[in-house]
């Protein structure tokens, strides 16, 4: 089962320091690349410390990014695939 995590997650357990909750779920976590290029990119791009930290974690561990879906596509897939999906965080 996975697990996805979104945007306003990834950024609040960064603030918090338990961005290592994450990999200790046991379930395959999954962050959209939308999400990632969110967070990271965009983040680093405005000088958002917390990009930094959270492209630190995501070097350190296998996280799979290749969920490219945007917005009312990734939704109705979301909803579509939800009896396989363990948790949206």
């Amino acid at each position: 089962m996975k697990v996805i995590v979104d945007t306003s997650t990834l950024i609040s357990l960064a603030r918090i320091g338990e961005l290592h909750r994450l990999v200790t779920m046991g379930k395959q976590l999954v962050v959209p690349e939308l999400v990632y290029h969110e967070v990271v990119v965009e983040g680093e791009k405005r000088g958002i410390a917390d990009a930094t930290v959270i492209k630190g974690y995501f070097s350190k561990h296998s996280i799979n990014r290749n969920f490219t879906y945007s917005g009312i596509k990734y939704a109705i897939n979301m909803l579509f695939l939800s009896d396989r999906i363990y948790r949206i965080i």
